[in-house]
């Protein structure tokens, strides 16, 4: 009898796959496992072939072989990764945290735990995996380096995530439109802006998809840098006046606010405020909350984009320190600012910083910019006690920094403005934070304890429109300074060609700040003040075509809007001489605007609405003595600013309440003014140290 040859099917299979033949090969496994249920070899082979050919039945295989061998690391890591493409992310990182169990230094492994853990939102874990998994790898695969490099951007560490932006630019052209759209806004974060916009436009390129986001992020870029002309002509093409978006369309509005071009707005504003009103629960539902000062006068509203905005700055927000234990006695105070030059913030708050009672407090200015050598910087140097650079682009050291300083009461100068400030209170570095100064509104972050404002800005029963508790100095909230100077030359008005007998209105606002509805009053004032002008600030050139052409669709010859050129503060502040009325923007009033026109003894007719943005120039008008000047309706903004321009009387003594030192010093008495700063500051710190803090004032 001759010998029997047992056939080894496993060895079929392999043999099979070998020469490429998948199909035949899983038949020879899948009829061995039916005969063979727990052969784990077998079983194993089985579930790689359906995962070769994307069997349907390859998921219930690999489970097969867990229940066979629990603990076998290719079915858990095959599982995993079935499991996340269906977007199970939590059973995903039970599966490969299973494998690590039995193959903890396998790269590959890590890897996918840290994408896994990425969409959980997991950022922290998710990083320590990539950088596990980078361990030891002379030669990264593309893919890993990418994913922790995306990572680290989603933490906002952009210097961190640049580096590994660049090994993949360093291995192959980024293809990735996402991807590209990250790397330029690390590169940005460097000031490497050439780069930035390079790798934008490759990401608008390769952007098939057509993701706003993309969109967004590189409008976002060419806006900070001024270029909203170009960032608007983004927006359109993307139709982001139409789309679902309201970032995109907010952001949209705005550039056409600073270009001076008003088409749709009024459609536009009301679309973004009733979106606002009814829901924000789409990732995508923000509104810059800056710039919503200028489209919108509802503190409620308001707060509600701070909170919405501000969670994407901060999403974190670390628990209070409790207070040091203070040796000396003294108070230390913090102020935070990316602005301590010749700045709004900077000019006003350095008279503070000189009046601050030094028995009772030690003074720390943060900068978050370098400083620009003006003589504001050196003043404010001067001023304070200890100066500080900190990195903006790392808020955990920047906390830290502070932290070390044991400061007890810390200002966050920029809010919304700039700076980045909001990232480093979020880390709680002083036991008391307060809002001040640099943004007019809500930060609607539990991060800050207080808002510095007045009872006139924000009334008592505003108190929730407002995260912060409201923390007051009167008689007005603003510092301003007395001894600011101008120039010693005396400017004529032949120098900015201004008419010699014109009543000159002026307006220096921000050009993002003129609405239409403004924009028509001031109309209806040259069109019954025969002869007037209106004098605003420097704009570009086509910002003057666009305002002269919409003058003369309210039938008043453009060139009367005549446009000042930019100079130095002290030319600035000279020429506030020159006009007859300064004219203040609403809803967002030009406060430090307001506050200059009225130390250089020239009246000021404001609009007092309903936020504090809208109402700190009123403040100011209240503190200086002429109330009278304050108009609640748009009709009696013009009525006022009227009178004054055909009532020489009224006019005159209005300059002269301005020209009186013992009128003007509830506003300009910076001794004062500190005085109440100083009990405010202390009242706010006793509340922090008696545990009162969590109750609303």
């Amino acid at each position: 009898m001759g010998r029997t040859f047992m056939i080894d099917p496993i060895k079929s299979a392999r043999d099979a796959m070998t020469r490429g033949h998948f199909a035949e090969a899983l038949r020879i496994a899948e009829a061995h496992v039916a005969t063979q249920p727990f052969d784990v070899q077998a079983a194993r082979l089985y579930a790689t072939l359906c995962s070769e050919l994307e069997n349907a039945d390859a998921e219930r295989a690999w489970r097969n072989v867990i229940a066979l061998a629990a603990d076998d690391v290719e079915a858990h890591y095959m599982l995993g990764n079935l499991e996340g493409e269906r977007g199970e992310y939590e059973t995903a990182v039970e599966h490969f945290r299973a494998a690590l169990g039995r193959a903890p230094i396998h790269p590959q492994l890590r890897a996918s735990l840290g994408l896994a853990l990425d969409e959980l939102g997991q950022v922290h874990e998710a990083e320590a995996s990539f950088r596990q998994a980078l361990n030891g790898i002379a030669n990264p695969p593309y893919a890993l380096v990418a994913a922790l490099a995306r990572n680290l951007f989603r933490q906002r560490r952009f210097a961190e995530a640049l580096h590994y932006f660049d090994i993949l630019a360093q291995k192959s052209a980024i293809a990735d439109a996402t991807l590209n759209a990250a790397y330029a806004t690390c590169l940005s974060s460097e000031g490497r802006d050439e780069e930035a916009d390079t790798a934008f436009r490759r990401a608008i390129d390769r952007n098939n998809s057509g993701a706003l986001g993309i969109v967004r992020d590189y409008s976002a870029f060419l806006m900070r840098r001024g270029r909203y002309a170009d960032a608007m002509r983004l927006l359109e093409e993307a139709r982001a006046d139409s789309c679902a978006d309201l970032l995109a369309a907010s952001m949209l509005l705005i550039c056409r606010m600073h270009l001076a071009d008003w088409r749709d707005f009024d459609a536009l504003r009301v679309n973004i405020i009733e979106r606002v009103a009814q829901r924000l629960s789409q990732p995508d539902d923000v509104v810059p909350a800056y710039d919503f000062l200028a489209l919108c006068d509802e503190p409620l509203l308001q707060r509600k984009v701070a909170q919405r905005w501000g969670e994407m700055d901060a999403p974190d927000i670390s628990a209070r320190p409790t207070g040091r234990n203070r040796q000396s006695g003294k108070l230390r105070l913090g102020f935070v600012s990316s602005d301590y030059n010749n700045h709004p913030v900077g000019r006003l708050v350095v008279g503070l910083f000189e009046q601050l009672d030094r028995r009772q407090f030690e003074v720390f200015a943060y900068a978050t910019s370098a400083p620009t050598g003006d003589r504001f910087d050196e003043r404010i140097d001067a001023a304070i006690d200890r100066y500080r650079s900190l990195d903006r682009r790392d808020p955990e050291a920047s906390a830290r920094a502070i932290t070390a300083d044991t400061i007890d009461v810390l200002f966050d100068l920029n809010g919304f403005s700039g700076g980045e400030a909001i990232r480093i209170f979020a880390r709680r570095p002083a036991p008391v934070q307060i809002n001040f100064l640099g943004y007019t509104g809500t930060l609607g972050s539990p991060a800050y304890d207080f808002i510095l404002t007045d009872r006139y800005c924000v009334p008592p029963e505003q108190r929730d429109a407002f995260e912060e508790q409201l923390l007051y100095v009167e008689p007005c909230y603003l510092p301003s300074d007395p001894t600011r100077s101008r120039s010693p030359q005396v400017p004529i008005r032949a120098d900015y060609a201004l008419p010699e007998g014109a009543f000159v209105f002026c307006a220096f606002a921000a050009v993002y700040k003129i609405t239409p509805q403004l924009f028509d009053g001031w109309m209806r004032l040259l069109r019954h003040v025969p002869g007037s002008v209106l004098w605003l600030r420097h704009l570009a050139a086509d910002r003057v075509e666009r305002m002269r052409s919409a003058a003369a669709r309210y039938s008043v010859d453009g060139t009367r809007l005549i446009f000042a050129p930019g100079e130095d503060i002290d030319r600035y502040l000279a020429r506030f001489a020159l006009a007859d009325v300064l004219l203040d923007s609403a809803p967002f009033g030009s406060h430090t605007t307001v506050n200059d026109a009225l130390f250089s003894g020239l009246p000021v007719v404001t609009l007092a609405g309903e936020s504090f943005a809208a109402r700190a120039s009123a403040s100011q008008l209240r503190a200086a003595g002429l109330p009278n000047l304050i108009a609640h309706t748009s009709n009696e903004y013009v009525e006022i600013a009227h009178s004054l321009a055909t009532n020489t009387a009224l006019l005159d003594t209005a300059r002269h309440a301005l020209a009186d030192p013992r009128k003007r010093s509830p506003l300009f008495d910076m001794d004062a003014y500190a005085r109440a700063f100083e009990a405010a500051v202390a009242h706010a710190y006793e509340r922090s140290t008696s545990g009162a803090l969590n109750e609303r004032a």
